[in-house]
């Protein structure tokens, strides 16, 4: 069943299309180092563009702390960088 498999596989002409003959070899990932303060290495991700809320607000902000993994998360609208800035000195520093 092996051979047979095989066999297909290599006359498939869709299969020989779309086949990767060279694939880069997966680099070795190194561990992050480990923070020695609190909130001196943060994590920042956001959600934008979701359905207005009550107080008519559409975008979430987490920011992570990697030392002690608390979170904060902001619930805004504003997508102008220096409000959010603003945030981010308010809730987090």
């Amino acid at each position: 069943m092996k051979r047979d498999i095989t066999e297909y596989v290599n006359k498939c002409l869709t299969f020989q299309k779309v086949k990767a003959e060279y694939q880069w070899p997966i680099a070795k990932s190194r561990p992050l180092e480990i923070p020695i303060w609190k909130w001196n290495s943060i994590l920042m991700d956001s959600v934008m563009g979701l359905p207005l809320t009550v107080s008519r607000r559409n975008a979430i902000w987490v920011i992570a702390d990697r030392l002690t993994k608390s979170a904060s998360i902001v619930v805004y609208d504003s997508w102008n960088v220096d409000r959010l800035a603003q945030i981010y000195v308010k809730k987090v520093v």
